[in-house]
């Protein structure tokens, strides 16, 4: 633990650096903060925009319990920004401290936490251990750990934790492999299963314009990945001229070799982020926006699962599952390996090894396939995360939890 304190001490000017670049180098990162109130708050940690998204049903159920109030940190801007805009009772939202036992310390005492909960992948040893000598009861939901995140900052970690309720079996098999207590796991949660979609302010307006049964949809597709999406799109668009394409950049900020790749396979398109509009000639729309997915989705019979033809790791299959469209994913699925194996095992979803198999499936699907798949997607038994039991297991510390 000495090793890793040292370690994160010398880390601090490159830390600060990373973040000043990012735009979110404030003082909450040193554990500052002006709370309304001196009320004693839960901490939540949901380190990026799909986590927090995510937890939007675990954190409207905590909100429910009268003694809730929360304190909702984040790793970056964007995150906080959708947050904000929530307005959530009871809620402050700021970006998340460096794990410095000093800050940690502040934060703890400014904000008057009592009680800690984070969300997936994140093992902070200083974290955990500050809020353990604080007496603050703290825990991991929809805990994910994957073979490359077993090591000693992860064990250093696990040994301040109070319980994990982890969001796969593998990872539960593996938590148990780092020796913890079996009193400490928790029923598998995975809180991405609780998405409920809602309906976009502007899918009125711009649904009239494609057509689902002819429309793919390339979600959360990540740089170098799109180039092969749209390069399987060309292949198809040239057997399949009545073929449209939406793809969602992960970061659209980083498009510049996505809109250079469209040019180079002569593919007309718009940009959603500068108000442009599909026509008849067009060919892709751009979907450079965040927190617009929800407007996409119903657009499109057919979705491809982002993050999985690169070693990424592949992004949830949930909330496309929930607007019931056929799924389509490449190999790197590691961060949802159970569900996407029940899928592919049932129908519910394709597999497709490269980018080649991705071209050839966009020209040979039919409403026959999007029917099949979609059927199958229902027949999967899924996980269903008890939200009753994790509230109460949350706020059993507060008064009538």
């Amino acid at each position: 633990m000495l090793f890793y304190r040292l370690l994160i001490t010398l880390a601090l000017l490159p830390l600060m650096l990373f973040t000043w670049r990012k735009g979110s180098l404030t003082p909450a990162r040193f554990g500052f903060g002006s709370p309304a109130s001196a009320t004693l708050r839960i901490w939540l940690h949901a380190a990026s925009n799909g986590e927090l998204a995510s937890a939007r049903p675990l954190i409207d159920a905590l909100l429910a319990h009268p003694h809730v109030t929360l304190v909702i940190t984040v790793n970056s801007l964007s995150a906080k920004i959708l947050g904000d805009d929530w307005h959530l009772p009871r809620t402050d939202i700021c970006l998340v401290p460096f794990d410095l036992r000093w800050a940690l310390r502040r934060f703890i005492r400014n904000w008057s936490v009592t009680s800690y909960v984070g969300l997936e992948a994140e093992f902070w040893p200083n974290r955990f251990s500050t809020l353990r000598a604080s007496n603050s009861p703290n825990a991991l939901v929809a805990a994910r750990l994957s073979e490359k995140s077993v090591g000693l900052v992860t064990k250093l970690a696990l040994n301040h934790i109070d319980w994990v309720a982890p969001q796969d079996a593998r990872s539960r098999e593996r938590f148990a492999l780092l020796k913890l207590d079996e009193a400490k796991l928790a029923p598998i949660v995975d809180l991405k299963s609780l998405f409920v979609p809602n309906t976009h302010a502007r899918s009125i307006d711009i649904a009239p314009l494609y057509d689902p049964a002819i429309t793919i949809f390339a979600a959360s597709v990540h740089s170098g990945e799109d180039i092969k999406v749209v390069e399987a799109f060309a292949v198809a668009k040239a057997a399949r001229p009545d073929l449209h394409l939406i793809i969602a950049p992960r970061h659209p900020q980083k498009i510049d070799a996505l809109l250079t790749s469209l040019g180079k396979n002569g593919l007309q398109y718009v940009q959603f982020s500068k108000g442009q509009t599909r026509t008849r000639d067009t060919d892709i729309t751009v979907a450079d926006t965040l927190g617009d997915m929800s407007l996409w989705y119903p657009l499109a019979d057919l979705c491809f699962v982002g993050g999985s033809l690169l070693p990424i790791g592949g992004h949830t299959p949930f909330e496309p599952m929930q607007f019931e469209t056929a799924l389509i994913h490449g190999p790197h699925v590691t961060n949802f390996s159970d569900i996407y194996a029940q899928l592919d095992a049932s129908g519910g979803a394709k597999l497709v090894a490269n980018q080649d198999e991705l071209a050839a499936y966009f020209c040979t699907y039919n409403p026959k396939d999007v029917s099949d798949m979609i059927t199958a997607q229902r027949l999967v038994s899924g996980r269903q995360t008890d939200l009753k039991s994790l509230v109460q297991r949350i706020t059993s510390h507060l008064p009538d939890a």
